[in-house]
């Protein structure tokens, strides 16, 4: 092992270790976690701890990993947007709130790109995911894809932060 301890709480049991200089320990965790939530076992979570005086702190991944980490990240955002989507939708019932809970997805652009998006349409309550990409879908059926900066911006003072984690936008009407 090159330097100092770094673990992962895989979940299911599962920890994963490495040295903290050792970047191919780093790839192969990334890929590891990857493939545990591609299998859609729930991962606790992507950061790393590194073992300093005998205590774990939390610390960073190495910049040579990070094409793999964002596909990684955007799958581990998904797997607690969903965990937390029918629980709140059924929180909002029961408050007498019609909200809609959008589902969060994770895609490849046709440039290799790994994004996450979602659909909100045009004229409802919405509960939006911090997401890369919101489709807007307009009552006539058509639909226009923005940037969640451009979204937001657009949205203006309707768009509050709903002050749920992991973070959603409330969009009223």
């Amino acid at each position: 092992m090159e330097g100092l301890p770094v673990m992962w709480h895989a979940g299911d049991g599962v920890t994963l270790v490495a040295g903290d200089r050792a970047v191919d320990g780093f790839r192969i965790a990334a890929a590891m976690l990857l493939e545990r939530l591609q299998s859609g076992i729930e991962v606790e979570t992507l950061t790393p701890h590194r073992l300093v005086d005998g205590a774990w702190v939390p610390s960073v991944w190495p910049e040579e990993v990070q094409d793999t980490l964002r596909l990684v990240e955007r799958l581990f955002a998904q797997q607690w947007y969903e965990r937390q989507r029918g629980p709140l939708g059924d929180y909002c019932q029961q408050q007498g709130i019609d909200v809609s809970v959008p589902e969060y997805r994770v895609m490849e652009t046709p440039e290799g790109e790994t994004i996450s998006a979602c659909a909100y349409v045009e004229g409802t309550q919405t509960l939006i995911p911090d997401v890369d990409l919101v489709l807007v879908i307009r009552p006539d059926g058509s639909a226009q894809p923005h940037s969640f900066d451009e979204f937001r911006t657009s949205a203006g003072v309707s768009l509050q932060n709903a002050r749920v984690s992991p973070q959603r936008w409330f969009r009223g009407v």
